[in-house]
């Protein structure tokens, strides 16, 4: 928000004339406007949100890998907890497309946090040594 108002008329001394009009930030001024507060209180929001979903996500994928995938011997695969985060994060690239407080950084989070479950779930599956 921007605040105009007239400075003073310059002296009789002085050689450069000076601006009718001064323009001023209105935060300069220490007042805020609705929008700005709006905006902090959705950045807050969002970030609860990503938070929210990366601990859900990384622990349900845990959760998920060391209960359900015990016997599955593609769990231990080097490429599954990245192919399971790239998947988780395509899923929330498609929601966050259509919720307008949650982002690309917000799905980037859940696939990353995906991805760090499976790894850690599949450390905690026994391995059966092979015979």
């Amino acid at each position: 928000m921007l605040v105009a108002f007239r400075l003073p008329a310059a002296s009789a001394g002085s050689a450069k004339p000076l601006r009718k009009y001064a323009v001023v930030h209105a935060s300069a001024l220490g007042a805020t406007s609705v929008l700005e507060e709006f905006g902090m209180f959705s950045l807050l929001l969002g970030l609860a949100i990503s938070m929210a979903v990366a601990i859900l996500g990384y622990s349900r994928a845990r959760a998920f890998v060391s209960e359900r995938l015990r016997y599955v011997d593609a769990v231990n695969h080097p490429l599954a907890p990245l192919m399971a985060g790239a998947g988780a994060f395509f899923v929330g690239a498609l929601v966050a497309a259509f919720l307008p407080i949650v982002g690309v950084g917000t799905a980037l989070t859940f696939g990353l946090a995906v991805g760090l479950g499976v790894s850690a779930g599949r450390g905690d599956v026994p391995r059966l040594p092979r015979v």
